[in-house]
């Protein structure tokens, strides 16, 4: 049988809540969700870290939006989380995100979280 992930339950995410990406890093013993809530606030993306053994919450962060420039303004975009990732040794979890406009013009960043 394999060992590299037991089954130790669920992550307590609602149903209404729509998973983007999704990691675990085995040496820090955690685990990261990007998601969004379709029925609350389909708008703002949000990452939630988990323990890897009884898969507690630990901690949910806001992911932040884009500064966009407008002809006479400046307007907060909210962002989208397209991929999520930890680095070696699992201190950081980076998310791609991207902005979450209908225009054509769409921004792309890495943002940087630290995992306790």
């Amino acid at each position: 049988p394999s060992e590299d992930l037991i089954y130790q339950g669920s992550l307590g995410i609602e149903h209404n809540l729509w998973i983007l990406a999704f990691d675990h890093n085995m040496l820090r013993n955690r685990i990261c969700a990007v998601y969004f809530d379709y029925h609350e606030d389909p708008d703002q993306c949000k990452v939630q870290i988990f323990s890897g053994d009884l898969l507690t919450e630990l901690a949910t962060i806001v992911l932040p939006g884009f500064l966009v420039g407008q002809p006479s303004s400046f307007k907060i975009v909210p962002s989208e989380g397209v991929y999520g990732f930890f680095n070696s040794n699992g201190t950081k979890f980076y998310a791609i995100v991207r902005s979450r406009t209908f225009t054509s013009e769409v921004h792309w960043a890495v943002t940087t979280i630290d995992v306790e």
